[in-house]
């Protein structure tokens, strides 16, 4: 990336908490951006040679008895850069989903991870700076009515499924998959508790593999404990109506040795 190195600069236009009419309703977005990357032409002294823009909201968007909690969507086209990814999460009545989906080249592997925060702990991004990505990103979660246990709001007890999938080529050249399963109750129509298991595995272009494993227990008690919203412990701590404490581990295997990252419990949210 930066073909043009000190002959081109980067023209960034970003607007944050910016009111908008979305399905006739007034909501906020978190941020809406427009970008253009110049160069030194012939004909003009600086002329684009690539486009970019996108935008966030993580605030919740009712409509019709939809209710979207999260969408983010950016895109770009140019000499360096060809990408789109769109990202979102909702529920409706019972029934939550939250997909993600990201194809192409970008020089800023960030733009992934707004798409998807979860793909930072999946894909073999870089640890310090930003670093070029090219690829295919899918990951989807599903939660659907399916009570193994269901006493109206004294006992509920559900399942929730996920699964994704990568191929990338940069920065590492990368086939990998995440599944995963969850189990959600109500308890005392008060009280909500969540348990997920989340599996990943993955093999690069040498043939080195590697795994991971993680595994958290959310509780909450409250006027409106949101359960299906709680897809990672970052997420439950942000339920408004409700106060949650999480536990969370995991285990991880790669270069030949195996990791594992202790939990410890935490409280009050």
């Amino acid at each position: 990336c930066n073909a043009q190195g000190e002959d081109s600069f980067d023209v960034n236009i970003r607007a944050k908490n910016v009111s908008a009419g979305l399905f006739g309703d007034s909501t906020t977005l978190d941020y809406i951006e427009l970008g253009f990357i110049l160069a030194k032409g012939d004909i003009l002294a600086y002329q684009p040679v690539s486009v970019y823009g996108g935008l966030g909201i993580s605030e919740p968007v009712e409509y019709a008895g939809f209710s979207m909690e999260r969408f983010n969507f950016t895109a770009a086209l140019g000499l360096e850069e060809v990408y789109i990814g769109a990202g979102g999460g909702g529920s409706f009545s019972d029934m939550a989903m939250d997909m993600s989906a990201f194809f192409g080249r970008t020089c800023d592997d960030t733009r992934v991870s707004e798409i998807d925060p979860q793909s930072a702990h999946l894909l073999p991004f870089g640890t310090d700076v930003p670093s070029p990505f090219t690829g295919l990103y899918l990951r989807g979660e599903v939660s659907a009515p399916i009570p193994v246990l269901d006493f109206g709001c004294a006992l509920q007890i559900g399942f929730r499924g996920s699964a994704g999938s990568w191929i990338t080529l940069e920065p590492l050249a990368q086939v990998g998959g995440i599944l995963g399963g969850a189990a959600l109750g109500s308890v005392a129509c008060v009280g909500s508790v969540r348990g997920q298991v989340n599996t990943v595995g993955a093999i690069d272009i040498n043939g080195k593999p590697y795994f991971a494993g993680e595994a958290f227990v959310i509780a909450g008690a409250g006027a409106d404990c949101d359960r299906w919203t709680w897809t990672d412990v970052g997420r439950s701590r942000k339920d408004r109506w409700c106060g949650t404490g999480d536990f969370k581990t995991g285990v991880s295997y790669e270069n030949g040795d195996w990791s594992y990252v202790p939990g410890l419990p935490s409280v009050l949210h």
